[in-house]
This record gives C-alpha cells, sequence and structure tokens, in this order.
C-alpha cells in the first residue's frame, strides 16, 4: 500500500504539488495509471491495483494500493550489503566424548543463519546446531558430542542481497575412565568385545568406559555414551576370573525422567554367577548408594538378572536411582573364580552381558 502525498487541486483530473501525478478522470473502484516526474525520476509509469486511488478517510493524502513502477526513470530501490564472510571458532578445537563445545562466529548484516553438520564424512543432526531455527543470527551456539570421531560444522548466513558461509571442525576421541579404583590392580582396562552369539566378531575395547561395553552394535560403528544401545548383547571373550570391569558413565541431564535400564547375564557360556553394582567408586562393590537396589551378588545359575537403574525422578518403578549430571561406574565381576574349563582358560572366561532400556509410562 503507497500513500501520495500533496495538495489536491481536483478529484477528477488532479495534480500534486511535488511530485506531479497527472491522471485523467480516475474513478473510483477502478485501476488508475499515473506518469510521475520528479526532478530525479522521468519516463516513469505507476500503476495500481483495481482499486485505484482514494482520499485517506479524514484527511488530504491519496492512498494507493499494489502499486507498480515501470519505465526507465523510475531508479532502483537500494539493495542491503551481502553479510561479510566469516570463520566459526570453536572452543575447545577437541575434547573427549560428551565434551560440551562452543561454537561462535561474527556476521555482519544477516538476517537468518542456518546450520549443517557431517560426521566423519556423512551429514548428520546435532541438536543445538542443525535444529536452531533458521531465522535466528544469534552467536555462539552450544553442542555436545557424545561419539568419536570428524565432525565439521558448516553455517550459512544470508539476507535479501546474498549469503556467506563458514565452516569448523572439531575432532572427538574416546578416553579412558579414570577414577581412584578400589583393587585397582584387579581392574580389566581392555578386553575382546563380541557382537555375535558364537562370539566370533568380536574387537578389542576400552572397557573402563560404558561406550566400550554398551555404545557399540558393530565392530566399526562409533560408540554412543551411557544408556547406551537397547537390547544389546555382547560377549566380553576374555573377561578375568578374579578381576573386575568398572565402566565409567554419567547420567545425563537430558535422560528422560521415566527412562530406566537394566542388566543382565546373557544365559549363553556358562552358568557363571555374577557381581553387579552401580556406584560412583570405581571397582566398588560394596559402598554403593543403596545396597538394595544398586547391587546384586548371584548365588544360583538361574539368576541372570544383574542391577538396573532409573532418573532419581522418577517415582513409578524401584530401581538404582542415579543423579543427572553425576558420574558413575558399573562395575561386574565374577561372584567366584569359575571352574569352568568348556568356556574359560587359565585366567578368563567368556563373559556374556545383556544392556535393557525401557520406560515406565
Amino acid at each position: 500500500m503507497s500513500v501520495l502525498h500533496g495538495t489536491i487541486s481536483r478529484l477528477v483530473g488532479f495534480a500534486l504539488i511535488g511530485p506531479l501525478l497527472l491522471a485523467t478522470s480516475p474513478k473510483a473502484g477502478a485501476q488508475v495509471t499515473l506518469n510521475l516526474t520528479t526532478t530525479q525520476q522521468t519516463n516513469c509509469t505507476v500503476t495500481t491495483d483495481a482499486q485505484g486511488i482514494r482520499l485517506v478517510p479524514g484527511g488530504t493524502d491519496l492512498i494507493a494500493t499494489g502499486v507498480t513502477l515501470s519505465g526507465t526513470g523510475c531508479g532502483t530501490p537500494a539493495s542491503p550489503p551481502t553479510p561479510n564472510p566469516f570463520a566459526i571458532t570453536a572452543s575447545p578445537s577437541s575434547g573427549t566424548v560428551g565434551t560440551t563445545f562452543q561454537l561462535a562466529w561474527s556476521v555482519a548484516n544477516a538476517t537468518s543463519c542456518t546450520g549443517s553438520a557431517s560426521f566423519n564424512g556423512s551429514s548428520t543432526s546435532v541438536p543445538g546446531w542443525t535444529d536452531v531455527s533458521s531465522n535466528t543470527t544469534i552467536s555462539p551456539r552450544t553442542v555436545t558430542l557424545n561419539s568419536a570421531g570428524t565432525y565439521e560444522f558448516d553455517l550459512v548466513c544470508s539476507n535479501a542481497a546474498g549469503s556467506a558461509s563458514g565452516s569448523t571442525t572439531v575432532t572427538v576421541t574416546t578416553s579412558g575412565g579414570g577414577g581412584s579404583c578400589v583393587a585397582a590392580a584387579s581392574r580389566q582396562t581392555s578386553a575382546q568385545v563380541c557382537y555375535d552369539g558364537n562370539a566370533t566378531v568380536c574387537t578389542s575395547r576400552d572397557v573402563t568406559r560404558f561406550e566400550g561395553l554398551f555404545g557399540h552394535q558393530t565392530t566399526s560403528d562409533p560408540p554412543v555414551l551411557f544408556p547406551g544401545y537397547d537390547g544389546l548383547t555382547i560377549v566380553v571373550k576374555d573377561a578375568a576370573k578374579a578381576g573386575y570391569i568398572a565402566s565409567q558413565f554419567t547420567a545425563a541431564t537430558t535422560i528422560p525422567p521415566h527412562e530406566f535400564g537394566k542388566f543382565y547375564k546373557g544365559d549363553t557360556f556358562g552358568t557363571h554367577p555374577l557381581t553387579f553394582s552401580i556406584s560412583p567408586t570405581c571397582g566398588d562393590f560394596d559402598n554403593v548408594p543403596n545396597s538394595t537396589l544398586c547391587k546384586n551378588i548371584q548365588t544360583i545359575p538361574a539368576d541372570t538378572f544383574g542391577v538396573g537403574w532409573k532418573n532419581q525422578n522418577n517415582s513409578d518403578i524401584v530401581l538404582c536411582p542415579l543423579t543427572p549430571g553425576q558420574t558413575y561406574y558399573l562395575n561386574v565381576k565374577f561372584t567366584t573364580p569359575p571352574t569352568d574349563s568348556t568356556n574359560c582358560n587359565a585366567t578368563t572366561c567368556k563373559l556374556p552381558l545383556i544392556n535393557s532400556l525401557g520406560t515406565s509410562q
């Protein structure tokens, strides 16, 4: 809608002081064509829509809707400058699985910025980056990366005149789960973890971290953090008879309140009873947060259930309560060193484990 300012001399066949508007007998409710002549603009035709022009109610201005300009003397509207080239800075530039990164940039003249990402060369979604509404230019954005590998972050910022882009690369690695361990010399730090029923498709994993046990589905896929994969059955092919596995994890604040999980002993490769615990302390099978819910000492072959966990805010189910954001260890060992000669050798045995996830709603 355009408002034409000036002084009306006549309603039919009129002229305006300032820009000169010439028309012949305009009619209400009809399209009007005006020839516009100013000191800056010559040979410019102004065309309204079917409503033509009319007086602003209670005023002396003319109003026109659907105005288009044609001709060589209309000039061109000024275009905004295109966004300036920019760089993206990642802080830190690399980190371990679970690290939170801040991605920052500075761009002028942009009205929207849209992010995309790739992981090890393939397109991926990253919460906080690829799911941010495209109409925001706010910097920085924060992302948490839960898989080991190389991430590339790309950003395109644009306005009506054009666009500019920036990118950065972040490397994420898996580090061993630390902590001061009970009987540290007995802690098993690496193992052959198998992903088939015959314990033949195996690879060496760092079992000091939870993802080394339940964060893979194959021998070559990138790891995912706690709570890992639902329904995953693995076999630790060389679990130490007289040692233990303590796998570190953090109960992330993003875990839904009603989600829970359970760890079981698989029903293959022997009937050796196991002892499970979930504790803030590495290798601790005794001083656990709740001795009834956070520890289970198997005593008979038929006892396959190990230990379960829940978000401490979940009142629907009775399992070991975890505080979101706190670090824990899943501790597992043979209750007594097995004597089985079929599934064991002198120092190790095959140990099947199952990870199960659920929701109480």
